[in-house]
């Protein structure tokens, strides 16, 4: 009986992505995310949004205007709808060296 191994092929062990690469793009993700949440809001608050939903008229209401629009910045976002977000991811993901980086590269 003969024993025959097939040898590994050097693309596939390199194209293996290391923990610690893919810890790195999840974070750039979530940072690419947060800031196009970021900037939603602040397109929401000088809109005139937080006047629309009762905001300086006291306490709560304030607050709860506050909240209301922190989550529709954060849903607008999630759901991809400006792209800010994959454009920061590509950008981050360049400037910090990953090679896997492109136009194409979705969140």
């Amino acid at each position: 009986m003969t024993l025959s191994i097939s040898p590994v092929t050097p693309g596939l062990v390199e194209a293996t992505p290391k923990p610690e690469a893919a810890d790195e793009d999840a974070r750039l993700q979530a940072a690419a995310k947060q800031f196009e949440a970021a900037f939603i809001r602040q397109m929401l608050d000088h809109a005139g949004f937080a006047e629309a939903f009762g905001a300086g008229e006291g306490g709560s209401a304030d607050a709860m205007s506050s909240f209301l629009i922190d989550h529709l910045a954060t849903e607008i976002s999630d759901q991809g709808a400006f792209g800010l977000a994959e454009h920061f991811y590509n950008k981050l993901s360049a400037a910090s060296g990953d090679a896997d980086t492109g136009p194409g590269k979705r969140l």
